[in-house]
């Protein structure tokens, strides 16, 4: 006896038998039943779909993806199978395949709100932002009480610097009762971070983990606005909650086979190997902790990226050195980079800030005889960091610290010899397009190392840079330096300084509105020819 679906009643309840198992928990003797009825019953695809969400569950995405794909081969135009499978396809790495899953589920139900919702993930996760906020859009008109697409959407338009849409977004969604609140609490808290309302969202950070005292994105968030405040807080606390930084998922902490060092054992006649975290600025940064190390009578070994590696064997303070990749020599004990203001319990007044860096005094001699015999002062500019082509999270960011080469043309005063201290694409493409700058004098091609970039740099008056490695490391060797710093400051800038505890000699110029260089540019151009 066939049911008016073509299919034996009998398979039809051996189905409701199995669903009813996997929902009691027994995932393994449903998936046997489904397996069982795929065989016998193979235009039945309930079972083929329920086998499929069931390998899902156990992250067995390769049979789940053989499953749905039989299941499509019964029916080509389901889009639940179809939507099953994009997101396969999605967990597997091959986003541009979900994105055709879901584009065809689409086409056959064209308001189908899982796939329009998945499809804008995936877009989203490509850094393609403007589909992605197209499909939350629809997703919202269809279900405008809808958190995730919300959260979403919102995280999205953070991207396009349209905060004030993304705060209205994620109130409404608290205001719905979502089922996390304590998400959206943190994510409004880093919107109103980004604009400069730090007591705010240190508001809603306490109140994301009073709901979940375990959330390591929130706990994160707020640490960073600690160290941000930490000119009127307490400094040290600050980099206690840092720490929470390995609690995130995207933050592995290294596991090495001896123990971390932390500030109380005896350093005497030991070795510590000190390792990088983060980008080459950061290192830069933090590698001035090594002369604190080395007074504890260490021998002090670095970890640092391959660029620096000949840099820092310049420093007094640090014995070994090993780039990216290398073997480790044996040592005693191990300290992370940044948590080494936590282990020296570092105030704002106690930061170690003198120079530390040293060019080289036969390569300082080669540059010196490049640029010639010298008639003006001389100053090198950075007009953006480097684009990390892998790393599309902090795409926006650097859109909102770099400045347009175009935007720094009231600089070019007679009295001035500008230098190029710019590495990098798009940037040196930006020059080499530019039909304005013939009065920049560009020797980067000479810069094949870090120690090259301090050699010239040297050689120079004065650096203005926008937040880079190049910065940094003018900073360190105590060169004047005029820091052109975004509206929504990176923690190490403090919020409304002009000078910086890390560094004596660098001058802060902060946006006094998000994307304003402009104001930025005329009062460094004033004080420029004040200085002159």
């Amino acid at each position: 006896m066939k049911n008016k679906n073509t299919h034996p009643i009998q398979a039809i309840n051996k189905f409701n038998t199995a669903l009813a198992i996997y929902k009691s928990g027994n995932r393994e003797q449903a998936a046997m039943m489904c397996d069982e009825l795929t065989k016998s019953n193979p235009t039945y695809i309930e079972p083929f779909n329920l086998l499929g969400i069931i390998m899902c569950d156990v992250r067995n995405w390769f049979v789940a993806l053989d499953v749905f794909t039989k299941s499509l081969e019964v029916q080509p135009k389901n889009w639940v199978t179809l939507d099953f499978r994009g997101n396969v396809y999605f967990e597997l790495g091959q986003t541009d395949l979900s994105i055709k899953d879901f584009t065809t589920a689409l086409k056959h139900n064209p308001k189908y709100l899982k796939s329009l919702f998945n499809r804008g993930c995936a877009y989203q996760s490509l850094n393609k932002m403007e589909d992605a906020i197209k499909d939350y859009r629809a997703a919202l008109r269809l279900k405008p009480q809808f958190p995730e697409a919300i959260n979403n959407l919102g995280a999205a338009l953070i991207n396009y610097h349209k905060f004030d849409e993304a705060l209205d977004l994620y109130s409404k969604a608290l205001a719905m009762n979502p089922p996390v609140p304590e998400a959206f609490y943190n994510n409004r808290g880093l919107v109103l971070q980004q604009i400069g309302r730090i007591d705010d969202a240190l508001t809603d950070y306490d109140k994301s983990l009073e709901l979940a005292p375990d959330l390591a994105d929130a706990r994160f968030n707020r640490s960073m606005c600690l160290l941000a405040i930490g000119d009127r807080g307490n400094y040290n606390h600050a980099w206690k909650e840092y720490e929470s930084r390995y609690n995130k998922t995207s933050y592995p902490k290294r596991e090495l086979p001896k123990p971390q060092w932390t500030g109380e054992e005896s350093l005497e006649g030991k070795t510590i190997f000190v390792h990088g975290e983060q980008g080459i600025g950061d290192t830069l940064q933090f590698c001035r902790y090594a002369k604190l190390l080395k007074q504890r009578g260490a021998t002090v070994m670095f970890g640092v990226q391959n660029e620096v590696v000949t840099l820092l064997q310049r420093m007094d303070s640090v014995d070994i050195v090993i780039g990216d990749k290398s073997e480790i020599p044996p040592f005693d004990y191990h300290c992370p980079m940044f948590s080494l203001p936590l282990v020296f319990k570092t105030e704002v007044d106690t930061i170690p800030n003198e120079p530390y860096f040293t060019a080289d005094p036969t390569k300082v001699a080669y540059f010196a005889e490049k640029m010639g015999n010298k008639s003006k002062k001389r100053v090198g500019i950075v007009w953006s960091g480097g684009f990390r082509p892998d790393q599309p999270e902090v795409w926006a960011v650097n859109e909102r610290r770099n400045i347009a080469l175009e935007k720094l043309k009231p600089l070019q005063l007679d009295n001035v010899e500008l230098y190029s201290l710019q590495k990098g694409q798009p940037a040196e493409g930006e020059l080499a397009a530019s039909k304005d700058w013939d009065c920049l004098v560009n020797l980067t091609s000479e810069l094949k190392s870090f120690e090259d970039t301090a050699a010239l740099i040297e050689n120079l008056d004065l650096v203005i840079a926008v937040d880079t490695s190049t910065m940094h490391l003018a900073a360190g060797m105590g060169k004047e330096v005029w820091l052109l710093n975004r509206f929504d400051t990176c923690w190490r800038w403090f919020l409304d300084r002009s000078d910086s505890p890390w560094y004596p000699t660098v001058k802060i110029f902060r946006q006094p509105k998000l994307g304003d260089w402009e104001s930025v540019i005329q009062q460094v151009k004033e004080e420029l020819e004040k200085w002159l």
